[in-house]
């Protein structure tokens, strides 16, 4: 018999030989227990190692992220976030304007202002992977904005 146990804590259904790590146990010390039954004699038992679960790999650009519109006060730039490997489940979006983040820009367009006139804008996209570490990338730079 088995049991998978995280920080010492038995994990409900975990009861086979092998195990796939959910999410959930990032960062948690994992450990299994043997227990070895025969009809009469008695039961033995054996706890294994413990392994601190480390976040799989950080989601690549193996494209980069890139821009499209016209570059200019009231038109709208349009995020195309690249490629990545492995599948990021979610992305989130920050503009730029010469290196300062824009209040609220966090989605995947972005409709420069007067405030940004005579800047050039990049954005950052942080890919998230349930279970991994978040990868980030950016676009190139635009030129500047057009009045």
């Amino acid at each position: 018999a088995y049991q998978w146990r995280a920080n010492g804590v038995a994990i409900a259904g975990a009861t086979a030989a092998a195990y796939t790590l959910p999410a959930s146990v990032v960062g948690k010390k994992l450990t299994v227990t043997v227990t070895a039954h025969r009809t009469g004699h008695l039961s033995g038992s054996a706890a294994s190692a413990g392994y601190t679960v480390a976040a799989g790999p950080a989601p690549k650009a193996t494209r980069a992220p890139s821009l499209t519109g016209t570059v200019k006060v009231g038109r709208t730039l349009t995020l195309n976030r690249g490629t990545w490997t492995p599948a990021p489940t979610s992305y989130a979006y920050q503009w730029y304007a010469n290196g300062r983040a824009i209040g609220g820009a966090t989605k995947a367009a972005f409709t420069p202002s007067k405030a940004q006139r005579g800047l050039r804008i990049t954005v950052r996209v942080t890919a998230h992977r349930t279970g991994h570490a978040s990868g980030t990338a950016w676009t190139p730079a635009t030129g500047a904005v057009a009045g």
